[in-house]
């Protein structure tokens, strides 16, 4: 056989536009690709390309041979996030509109499935992220690609995380929890406010002062200032 199914984004969607040459390494990556989208943007990528495989008027087997090619790939994928979807059994002579109503339903059972999983994964990662962060944040040179690292993610993938699962990004994350951390050393008055900075993470007085400033409104002194005093 020798036609291929290709795709071009469209926002959070891949459209299938075309076939041509190489078909399976086509539907390969589409199937691959579906994780970057949201669940729904997934089905929808699916249902676009099932209907560019029913409408593109190839000889039956070679239809027949696409759509149990991409109902094989997605399970696949379903069993890397640890899905338990069984292969795909329709009832029925293939190719119908009773076909093709099950493979429809197959593929976005097997979307829900991964995306669920998808979702758990994200989430101990996630915590994962945030436990070494908290162990290190007062490490100066810690940093996305860093933590990534540690984790065996990529930093992008890390960075969705974070944007997506916990609405804030790493870094935000990461000077939050600093300026936390510093109110509490402010505490002491016996503490110097450079120190303290240095303590949390903070490379200068300068970054210091204006990222705390910019997230309490106040300065580090001025804070301090409202805080009991130590008896």
């Amino acid at each position: 056989m020798a036609f291929r199914c290709s795709t071009r984004p469209h926002g959070r969607i891949g459209v299938v536009v075309c076939f041509d040459r190489h078909y399976p390494e086509s539907i390969r990556s589409t199937i691959g690709a579906i994780t970057e989208y949201s669940a729904e943007a997934a089905s929808t990528t699916l249902r676009h390309l099932l209907s560019t495989i029913r409408q593109a008027e190839l000889p039956d087997q070679d239809t027949l041979d696409c759509c149990q090619m991409l109902a094989s790939e997605l399970q696949e994928l379903n069993r890397t996030y640890r899905g338990k979807l069984g292969a795909f059994a329709p009832e029925g002579d293939p190719l119908t509109d009773a076909y093709y109503e099950q493979l429809c339903a197959y593929l976005r059972a097997a979307v829900q499935e991964i995306f669920t999983n998808l979702d758990n994964r994200q989430r101990r990662y996630l915590l994962a992220a945030k436990k070494y962060v908290g162990e290190h944040y007062m490490d100066s040179s810690l940093s996305l690609d860093g933590v990534a690292a540690q984790l065996g993610i990529s930093p992008s993938y890390l960075s969705r995380i974070f944007s997506e699962i916990d609405g804030k990004r790493f870094t935000q994350y990461l000077s939050d929890l600093r300026i936390e951390k510093a109110k509490l050393l402010l505490a002491d008055d016996s503490r110097l406010v450079r120190d303290i900075g240095q303590d949390v993470g903070f490379l200068t007085i300068q970054n210091f002062m204006r990222v705390f400033k910019a997230k309490t409104g106040v300065t580090p002194s001025e804070y301090r200032s409202t805080l009991p005093k130590n008896s």
